[in-house]
């Protein structure tokens, strides 16, 4: 993790503590007074917002897919360049869904422990390009699927309610969450030559998130249909940007003569990062952007790679929320 973002982090993180101290002191029972404490199940269903920036998965994708050399032949002979490259549109609109168990803390504060359903996002797209037309040219297929996994959270907040024993009840919350995520992909890269001999490069990748932190924080009211019921509806902005990911990529490489008789094949793999940079491919004649694990960033390449940086990506949203809560004693 890079040192700016790693001691913006910690800055957050202690505000948010300091905050929580602040809260929890004033929440407390004065004088002696005591309270009664609850445990409670909130449940609640809702929508999350949009994204106002792609992450580089998309960005990569549309790369691929938008090209020079493939946006000209596009133009000029459509034959030429077969299929599209889609993305994945993680920044689009989402469904959210919550369970959350509340304690309380004091006669103002609660405790909150809450998580999600696992989200899982896919999609697999080809394209092909006809480097060289006619019964002996040359064809290159490019294949994609991406596959973003992000597994149930576990999140940790505080509310502070102002008031107390209201029918109506409003309150402020905010805190920390863990968001295990994987970014897993399967890439296949095949040349058919003028003879007949056929070439497949077949490249996995899967990597996981490092310190996967988030911050949230928003508003919540309840109405009190009873002693043990309460609908709510709630509002939360969270800010999960994942800029670090650890893991490996497997290379399965193999070479076929036009009668299918394999004459080479090889394999490797590497462990690291994972990265997004642009690169020059030699076939298609474009640049365009990838994402690759690398043990460390290539000093030459032929592949000409430019615009090096770990991969990111952005899970934050704005979300809005309706359901229930049940005292369970």
């Amino acid at each position: 993790m890079d040192l700016d973002v790693l001691i913006g982090r910690v800055k957050r993180g202690a505000s948010i503590c300091l905050a929580s101290l602040i809260f929890v002191s004033s929440g407390l029972p004065k004088d002696g007074k005591s309270f009664q404490p609850t445990l409670c199940l909130k449940l609640t269903g809702g929508w999350g917002s949009a994204l106002p920036e792609k992450d580089d998965i998309d960005l990569r994708l549309e790369s691929v897919n938008s090209t020079a050399r493939f946006e000209y032949w596009r133009e000029v002979d459509p034959s030429r360049v077969i299929g599209e490259i889609k993305p994945l549109n993680n920044h689009l609109p989402i469904p959210e869904w919550e369970a959350e168990l509340r304690t309380t803390l004091g006669p103002h504060i609660i405790l909150g422990f809450a998580t999600s359903p696992p989200h899982k996002k896919t999609i697999e797209s080809s394209i092909r390009y006809i480097q060289v037309p006619g019964e002996e040219g040359q064809i290159v297929d490019l294949t994609y699927r991406p596959i973003v996994k992000v597994w149930p959270p576990i999140k940790f907040r505080l509310y502070y309610f102002p008031f107390h024993e209201s029918r109506i009840n409003i309150s402020v919350n905010g805190g920390i969450g863990i968001y295990p995520t994987e970014i897993e992909e399967y890439f296949a890269y095949g040349v058919t030559f003028p003879s007949g001999d056929f070439g497949l490069t077949e490249r996995y990748t899967d990597a996981a998130a490092r310190f996967p932190l988030g911050f949230q924080g928003g508003f919540y009211l309840e109405y009190c249909v009873s002693r043990n019921l309460a609908f709510v509806v709630e509002t939360e902005w969270r800010q999960v940007k994942l800029s670090h990911f650890k893991g490996r990529g497997r290379y399965f490489m193999n070479e076929w003569t036009a009668d299918g008789e394999l004459t080479y094949s090889i394999y490797d793999e590497n462990e690291g990062t994972l990265y997004y940079f642009t690169m020059v491919d030699l076939n298609i004649g474009s640049r365009f952007a990838d994402i690759e694990v690398w043990d460390r960033i290539p000093d030459v390449s032929i592949y000409f790679f430019e615009d090096i940086r770990k991969v990111r990506l952005d899970l934050s949203r704005f979300s809005i929320r309706i359901g229930f809560k049940i005292r369970l004693f």
